[in-house]
């Protein structure tokens, strides 16, 4: 059984000008241990589909599922009892700006003993031990002192620390960060991004990295799903997509990558467009109107589907080594006009 099971997950908002539908058809398992990487333009759904299975979406929105499950239980009738008992000790969010997660109003031994008062039965020489060990094992210097500043002593970077300190707090079964490293210069971001998959390895987490670069993901992560507008279009195994990407979304991703171009200052190439209005959405293939290979058939619904049919169609003109390549079991697509050949072939 996997740890989380997700299953035809849509989100629904009531607004004053009518219902909206940002999020549809999410489906995907994760396991125990296992990284994945959720890439896409802002608009994409990602954090959404990541504040549901977390609980935290507000009043207006609307979860239905045919599936949604945390080790076998049910989220989407749970209590706000039942959601505090795993919020915070079972299931735990970085989330992407630390400066304004964290309550400016309390320092750094308050807020992290918040999580563990409630979770553990840790007496208080025990949580003040607690928090020392995990500013120590987030990385940072004289973690005595710092348990005493407030957030807006703290540099970008010491905050993030802070934050995922708190979300390890309760060595929690499932991390979910959602853009960690925003606004942080890049040297920052690399030790944030090996600190989180050190420690994740180390506890045996699952992990939900969302991000907009996917090339923090070809490193950090073991699969990958590529969303567009609020649905998924790709995913698979991290390597195998970012070698052979399938659909025209993901290649438009991988080439607007610096250093894309072997061809010294070349011009990056970008994907025309804009994610379409979720209250506007286009007919079939929600790629269609930024998509240079749509089609009238593009205006049908299309479905994800395991990667292989697309390769049956014409077996005689691929070689066996790109044939080998492809796992139906866990490689899907929703294109009707999936890419062949190695990226940039």
């Amino acid at each position: 059984m996997a740890l989380i099971e997700v299953e035809n997950l849509a989100i629904t908002f009531k607004t004053q000008k009518g219902e909206i539908t940002p999020v549809r058809g999410i489906t995907f398992n994760l396991e125990e241990g296992e990284s994945l990487g959720v890439v896409g333009e802002s608009g994409s759904g990602k954090s959404l589909t990541n504040l549901a299975i977390m609980g935290l979406l507000p009043p207006n929105a609307i979860v239905t599922a045919d599936k949604l499950l945390f080790n076998g239980q049910d989220l989407l009738n749970l209590s706000d009892f039942s959601w505090q008992k795993i919020r915070g000790e079972k299931m735990a969010m970085i989330f992407q700006d630390a400066m304004t997660a964290l309550n400016p109003c309390y320092n750094v031994e308050f807020q992290i003993q918040e999580t563990l008062k409630i979770h553990t039965s840790l007496n208080r020489k025990e949580r003040l031990e607690r928090c020392i060990h995990l500013l120590d094992l987030v990385g940072i210097a004289d973690p005595n002192s710092r348990l005493k500043s407030f957030p807006h002593e703290l540099s970008g970077g010491m905050a993030q620390r802070v934050m995922i300190a708190i979300a390890l707090a309760c060595n929690p079964k499932v991390l979910i960060a959602d853009e960690p490293t925003t606004a942080l210069d890049v040297t920052i971001q690399d030790q944030i991004l090996k600190l989180i998959t050190e420690i994740q390895e180390k506890n045996k987490m699952a992990l939900i990295l969302v991000t907009h670069d996917i090339g923090v993901v070809s490193e950090f992560s073991k699969n990958i799903q590529v969303m567009y507008a609020g649905e998924i279009v790709e995913k698979g195994p991290t390597k195998e997509i970012i070698k052979y990407p399938r659909h025209p979304y993901t290649q438009g991703l991988l080439n607007s990558r610096p250093g894309h171009s072997v061809i010294f200052r070349e011009r990056l190439p970008s994907i025309s467009g804009l994610v379409p209005d979720m209250r506007q959405r286009p007919l079939g293939c929600q790629f269609r109107p930024r998509c240079t290979f749509a089609s009238e058939n593009c205006e049908r619904p299309i479905e994800l589907y395991p990667s292989q049919f697309a390769f049956e169609k014409n077996r005689s003109e691929h070689n066996s080594t790109m044939m080998s390549i492809t796992t139906p079991s866990v490689r899907q697509i929703r294109c009707i006009h999936p890419l062949e050949g190695e990226r940039n072939a």
